[in-house]
């Protein structure tokens, strides 16, 4: 998607890795049904979704691209399923839409998950916060504003079942880490980081880790420190890895940090004052590390950190 922060973003597009070149696609331009108050695609069967206003962090985009399906979705990658087939979205306002929706992406079919709709003992709204292959992880915001945590949604069930305390509403990206003891595919985890408005803040310059195992007592830890400068997140994989913009007054870094406690410099640069968030948009697949700046579209390797593009723009969907 073009950069347009701090403004939601309209154009999608494909960017040719060979030579640079940004190609718009008229079929990222989601339509706003005001019958709904929702965001549509353009084309039938009509996917509806918040166009990224619900989205509760700095890092997340307006709309996605679902490669496995070859269709523009009206939600942040983050909400789409693992493979593809699905993905979930959350409406906040009193209504028949009131509650978390999965829709097919296939044939449009859109449900409301009964058990989202009321919060016993809490006046809240669920909103989501991601979803992986065990279910769909949410958080809440209400009367009083927002409440620490995350819940996961089964989305065979609808049961619902608290994995953090300590996660805040704001910043939040859920991923996997897997496990060597026993060996697992995974193991679901949360990054975050403590987001503000104040870009030059200094007051918590910490990047948090906590493994999604809603064991009682459980916390999350301090992963990385950075003293002096702003941390944001900006992108996780399933492979216990998280993608964070290190930012002072004269300086922007980009770190990748990997689980356990290791965290490697991808790239700095000097800070020119602007109020943006410099990179947005990490997105991780066979090549490496896909982001997305206010400068063009970069990839990150093990090897090297390469400008591929001077469109400025988020990645909103991997090459493979």
């Amino acid at each position: 998607m073009l950069w347009n922060y701090p403004n939601l973003e309209a154009q999608g597009g494909f960017i040719d890795v060979a030579s640079g070149r940004f190609t718009p696609d008229s079929q990222s331009v989601m339509v706003f049904d005001s019958a709904k108050s929702l965001y549509r695609t353009p084309s039938q069967p009509y996917l509806f979704g918040t166009g990224g206003t619900d989205a509760s962090g700095t890092a997340l985009a307006a709309a996605s691209y679902d490669l496995a399906k070859g269709r523009w979705l009206p939600v942040p990658r983050q909400y789409v399923s693992p493979d593809g087939s699905l993905y979930a979205y959350a409406v906040g306002t009193p209504g028949a839409a009131h509650g978390v929706h999965l829709v097919d992406v296939t044939t449009g079919a859109d449900k409301i998950v009964p058990s989202t709709t009321t919060i016993p003992n809490d006046h809240a709204n669920y909103f989501v916060a991601g979803y992986l292959q065990d279910g769909v992880y949410l958080n809440r915001f209400g009367q009083g504003g927002p409440r620490a945590g995350l819940w996961r949604l089964n989305p065979a069930s609808g049961s619902i079942v608290q994995v953090s305390t300590d996660a805040p509403f704001m910043g939040v990206f859920v991923g996997n880490t897997p496990l060597a003891n026993p060996p697992t595919s995974g193991n679901p985890d949360a990054w975050w980081s403590s987001v503000s408005a104040d870009f030059s803040a200094k007051s918590d310059p910490y990047a948090y880790h906590q493994y999604l195992t809603g064991i009682a007592g459980q916390h999350a830890e301090t992963w990385f420190q950075r003293p002096g400068f702003r941390i944001d997140v900006i992108g996780v994989d399933g492979g216990g890895h998280a993608v964070v913009v290190a930012e002072s007054a004269s300086a922007i870094e980009l770190w990748l940090l990997a689980t356990p406690d290791a965290s490697t410099r991808l790239y700095e640069l000097a800070n020119n004052g602007s109020p943006d968030l410099p990179f947005r948009t990490a997105v991780r697949d066979s090549a490496g590390w896909w982001i997305g700046s206010r400068t063009g579209v970069f990839l990150a390797t093990s090897a090297a950190f390469t400008q591929i593009s001077q469109t400025a723009a988020v990645v909103v969907g991997s090459c493979s």
